[in-house]
């Protein structure tokens, strides 16, 4: 199964009865993914740092929303919004999870897709509280919105995250030092492409470990972790990858790799969302880790021990505050 499969089959899906929250939903991947599910009726709501970005996709998915609605004959105004926040922060992410809250009200969120952050990028750059800021958008960011969103009961159907699941390897995971602050400061962290191998099998572990231990407390919810494959972005230029790197993917990109959004990359988890053959895909209580063509993947073995797990989300939990 390909892209074109999963557009095809999603020709018809409507979600217009379901709400969905895009954390890095501004650009790239998540704004894809965001048109996408406003196509099929539902309301989507963005959370990002630029106003100016969200400002022009949210009149973007009103337009769609009025197209979704013209196919199945009704009203197809939808409640969009924007929740602006710098998620490097944990302060923010605290903040940003109240404001959704107060706004899903009873009705709540039907679904939390996050796509914040990116590919790792091999350096260490400290935020304002002292964590390596890649490791606080890509992974610290994504557990605090899920564990504080799913533990007040705000998210009904369920998570679904993309990342690079199963890539953690074997090597022990130092979970006293997620974000390789404690390396950095004995000497020990080597940036290039060393960190960058680092970070990436850090993330990929971590990320996959919140995802079992989500669906173990949430056995009602689906949980997932997505591998998105190459997709046509600015990820490159926004995550400082060295020169000429940014301006290949600039330059031939387009043709090599698949785009983010409607015949692309997001027709993927709108299959596991709106369609009943990628619902039957999710399992409830374990984590869902898939390939872009929906092949099951195993879970990071350095992350397969539930202690190492348990340590993970305390670890996480104590970062987020």
């Amino acid at each position: 199964m390909g892209f074109s499969y999963f557009t095809r089959a999603n020709a018809n899906i409507s979600l217009a009865d379901q709400r969905a929250v895009i954390s890095g939903g501004t650009q790239g991947i998540g704004a894809g993914i965001a048109l996408r599910l406003a196509l099929t009726g539902a309301e989507v709501w963005l959370v990002g740092r630029s106003s100016e970005r969200a400002e022009a996709l949210l009149e973007t998915l009103r337009s769609a929303s009025v197209e979704a609605g013209r196919r199945a004959g009704t009203n197809g105004e939808r409640e969009h919004a924007f929740f602006k926040a710098d998620l490097s922060e944990a302060k923010e992410v605290r903040r940003v999870a109240e404001e959704i809250e107060k706004k899903a009200g009873e009705k709540g969120v039907d679904w939390l897709i996050e796509c914040q952050g990116g590919p790792p990028n091999g350096r260490f750059d400290a935020t304002p509280s002292g964590v390596e800021g890649g490791f606080a958008v890509q992974v610290l960011s994504r557990f605090g919105l899920a564990h504080l969103l799913t533990s007040r009961s705000i998210i009904s159907r369920g998570v679904l995250m993309v990342a690079a699941p199963g890539t953690g390897g074997k090597s022990p995971l130092e979970t006293d030092d997620l974000d390789f602050a404690r390396a950095r400061e004995t000497g020990a962290w080597k940036s290039g492409l060393f960190g960058l191998l680092k970070q990436g099998a850090r993330d990929g572990a971590v990320l996959d470990s919140v995802a079992q231990t989500l669906a173990e407390r949430n056995p009602t919810l689906a949980i997932v972790h997505v591998f998105p494959g190459p997709v046509y972005t600015k990820a490159p230029a926004n995550r400082g990858f060295p020169w000429p790197l940014p301006l290949l993917a600039e330059t031939f990109g387009w043709i090599v790799m698949s785009k983010p959004g409607p015949g692309g990359f997001a027709e993927v988890p709108t299959h596991l969302i709106g369609h009943p053959d990628g619902q039957r895909y999710l399992r409830l209580g374990e984590a869902n880790l898939f390939s872009p063509k929906l092949k099951r993947l195993d879970i990071s073995p350095c992350v397969a021990d539930e202690r190492v797990r348990l340590n993970v989300w305390d670890r996480l939990a104590e970062m987020l505050g």
